[in-house]
């Protein structure tokens, strides 16, 4: 079973290497008046931790609500 995890996490790093060489173009970001120019894969990575971050962040605000509705 450890061997099928190893190729796994192999398979996932290879598609992320690949991701990273073949969107290597820039990309303009505005937000009001500011603008920055970065790599298509970076931004891609930003937003997936910002998704992260922002879900994590309603799943344990959800979960105390609940446990705190849930006490007498």
């Amino acid at each position: 079973m450890r061997f099928l995890y190893i190729a796994i996490v192999v398979v996932i790093a290879a598609v992320v290497v690949l991701f990273n060489i073949q969107n290597v173009e820039s990309v303009n970001v505005s937000l009001f008046s500011v603008s920055v120019s970065m790599p298509t894969w970076l931004m891609v990575y930003l937003v997936y931790i910002a998704g992260m971050l922002s879900g994590g962040v309603v799943w344990d605000f959800l979960r105390k609500s609940i446990h705190g509705a849930s006490r007498p």
